[in-house]
């Protein structure tokens, strides 16, 4: 009876966290639409400029998408590998497909398909996945943090404290790493999902946020595009000091950033009441067409005939190393 009850419970709390996600940006969804009034919504929709809208976003769908798989041939290609554009990109539009659920797992995918077409440890590819998500989360937390002096607004200057405590706490976690023991860095360095400690250093560090730092200028640039064609007022100070906290709560549980997106656009840019449909529409829009774009590249990817794939030449990533840690001492 025990064994059973368990089981009942395990699946239970299976099916709970797959559905979190989604009960969280429906609620969002709901509670904005119904805040704002479907009549308010559905006139904004109608009376707004929205085809150029359309074209924006899918033109920010397709800048970003390449040059963010530009950034994981780039990452996957350190040391010494040569690994094939077009193979990064054919593993991208496979499993783009699940980044439109969360862009954790999409990621995770990504690395767990290249792995199999590397015929290599997926917990290797889950090492370098795990260094771009903590370029990503320290990236955009100092640049929400710089952005945050630019915008006046009480929310922000709250959220400017959750950003400078991350910022500590990434570079606590350098320090920690800097200085390990000898014995236990060697230990990390000597796992597949660490491997990479073994041959990173400064060079590629500022390339890496470089590259990630254009990804986050992209984004504000649309949303101020956007915003300039819903006639919606926001200057520079209020795009650059919004928009890096709006791309924050994109990353809060949820399916695709529906939900989070669009109410971190509402309360912190806070708009005239008759201005709030309007802001709404533009989110919703942002959201549905990067969700359903990407379903449809993922789609589309699937139907395409495949190549027979070899494994890319590489050497040994200790081959290439710096001693001992992140950067060199």
């Amino acid at each position: 009876m025990f064994k059973r009850w368990r089981e009942i419970g395990s699946a239970s709390y299976r099916l709970g966290r797959r559905a979190f996600p989604v009960l969280v940006s429906g609620g969002l969804i709901t509670w904005l639409v119904w805040s704002v009034t479907p009549g308010k919504l559905l006139w904004a929709l109608s009376n707004s400029n929205w085809p150029w809208l359309l074209v924006a976003t899918l033109v920010q769908l397709v800048v970003l998408f390449a040059w963010d798989t530009i950034c994981l041939w780039w990452l996957f290609s350190q040391p010494n590998r040569s690994l094939p554009f077009r193979m990064v990109l054919r593993v991208r539009t496979d499993t783009i497909l699940w980044s439109a659920i969360n862009l954790e797992i999409g990621q995770g995918a990504f690395a767990w398909k290249l792995a199999r077409v590397l015929e290599e440890p997926v917990i290797h590819a889950m090492g370098r996945c795990f260094l771009l998500g903590l370029f990503d989360f320290g990236t955009l937390t100092s640049l929400a943090l710089v952005c945050s002096f630019l915008q006046p607004n009480g929310l922000i200057w709250y959220l400017r404290w959750v950003c400078l405590g991350s910022v500590l706490g990434i570079g606590l976690l350098y320090l920690a790493v800097k200085f390990l023991p000898e014995r236990w860095r060697q230990w990390v360095m000597s796992k597949q999902w660490g491997s990479w400690l073994a041959w990173w250093d400064w060079r590629r560090s500022l390339v890496l946020w470089a590259m990630r730092l254009i990804l986050f200028l992209l984004v504000i640039a649309y949303a101020g595009v956007g915003l300039a064609i819903c006639r919606i007022p926001a200057d520079l100070r209020t795009v650059f000091g919004t928009i890096p906290f709006v791309m924050l709560a994109e990353a809060l549980p949820g399916t695709g950033g529906l939900g989070e997106r669009e109410a971190a656009l509402l309360y912190l840019l806070n708009p005239p009441e008759e201005q709030r449909a309007v802001l709404l529409s533009f989110g919703l829009i942002w959201s549905t067409v990067i969700i359903l774009g990407r379903i449809a590249i993922g789609l589309v990817s699937s139907c395409l005939p495949r190549a027979e794939a070899g494994r890319a030449r590489s050497q040994p990533d200790q081959q290439n190393s710096q001693p001992a840690a992140m950067v060199p001492r």
